[in-house]
Formats: C-alpha cells, sequence, structure tokens
C-alpha cells in the first residue's frame, strides 16, 4: 500500500532539494522503519532489530537508495532512541529527536510502528517535526558524570544511615560519640 503526500511545486525545485524522510519508530528489540522518496512516495518499510550491526545496515541501503539526495531521519525520544541516535549520529547521519509529548499531539490515536514510523517521516518531511533538544556528547558525557556522582553519594548517605542504626540496636551509639566523624579513619578503626 503507497500513500503519496503532494508538496508544492514551487517547494521541490532543485535549489531547494527535499531530502528523503526517514521516520523509525524505535523499540526495545525492534526499530520500525518508513521511508519517503523527496516526492512524498512511500518506498519502503520495513522492520529491523535494534542494534548497532542493523543501523549501519539501514544507513548503506538509505545510501545506495538516495545516492545524492539528502537523507533526513526522525525517531521520538526514548531511551532506545537515544542510543539509536546516537550511533546514528556518529555514521554522519542528518537524524533528528522528537519530542513526545508534542509528537503524539500530531499522531493521534492510530497508534501502530508502522503507522508512528510513517507519520513521523511525514511530520518530518513537511517542516512539523517537533524536535527535541539533544545535547551533544561533551555535554551528554557531563550529565551522565553529574547523575553517577548524585546516584553515588545518595547510595554512601544510605550506608551511614545503616552504619550508625546498626550502633543504635547494639547500644553502642554512645561509644562512638567520643569520635567527631564516625566515619573517619580512627573511628573506621573502632567499628
Amino acid at each position: 500500500r503507497r500513500r503519496t503526500i503532494n508538496m508544492p511545486a514551487s517547494e521541490a525545485t532543485p535549489t531547494n532539494a527535499l531530502p528523503y524522510a526517514v521516520g523509525l519508530d524505535v523499540h526495545q528489540k525492534t526499530i520500525s522503519v518508513a521511508v519517503l522518496d523527496p516526492g512524498g512516495q512511500l518506498v519502503e518499510r520495513r522492520t529491523i532489530r535494534t542494534c548497532p550491526k542493523m543501523l549501519d545496515e539501514l544507513h548503506r541501503d538509505l545510501t545506495k537508495l538516495a545516492g545524492t539526495t539528502p537523507v533526513r531521519l526522525g525517531l521520538e525520544a526514548s531511551t532506545a532512541g537515544k542510543a539509536c541516535f546516537q550511533h546514528l549520529r556518529t555514521l554522519g547521519c542528518d537524524v533528528r529527536m522528537a519530542h513526545p509529548k508534542k509528537l503524539s499531539a500530531l499522531l493521534g490515536d492510530t497508534k501502530t510502528d508502522e503507522n508512528d514510523a510513517l507519520m513521523l517521516a511525514t511530520v518530518l518531511r513537511l517542516g512539523t517535526f517537533p524536535e527535541a533538544y539533544v545535547p551533544p556528547p561533551d555535554i551528554e558525557s557531563l550529565r551522565t558524570l553529574v547523575r553517577l556522582r548524585g546516584e553515588v553519594v545518595e547510595k554512601l548517605k544510605r550506608a551511614k544511615i545503616q552504619v550508625r542504626s546498626l550502633l543504635v540496636k547494639h547500644h553502642l551509639q554512645h561509644e562512638s560519640t567520643k569520635y567527631d566523624d564516625i566515619f573517619g579513619v580512627q573511628a573506621l578503626r573502632w567499628l
């Protein structure tokens, strides 16, 4: 089944070459792919596994299909989507990530993987793609470090509370008061 989305002829001039628009509906195990040519014709639909090898293969196939015509890919922000986005970006793809809430307002209720992939390609092609901010890799790395540090600090805090609780349970809290810092070097020897 093929659908055509017509673009006004004035916008399809050679100087303003429209790209192929590729919608990717990404899930943990599979990705539904819909490819629209610059004229809005659905030229390919497929489902692939969510893994770097399959994304590499998709990239090769799209490069072969499009030739010198640009290719733009769009996917919805999610955990699996973010990993795919980062991999496609390292391959040099023009990839965009959609804001989930803004996208759901555009997509409506007919949610199937194939429909979502086609709608992602369509809104990408029409220029109404609700793009989400994706930080550059260096900022993303810093965010990850800050988040992990926060998790470690929280775990340490819980461990200290558990140690204090054990001291109270075994009636050792008064003996521990002779140390300024119960987790200092001398107190740790005592523990």
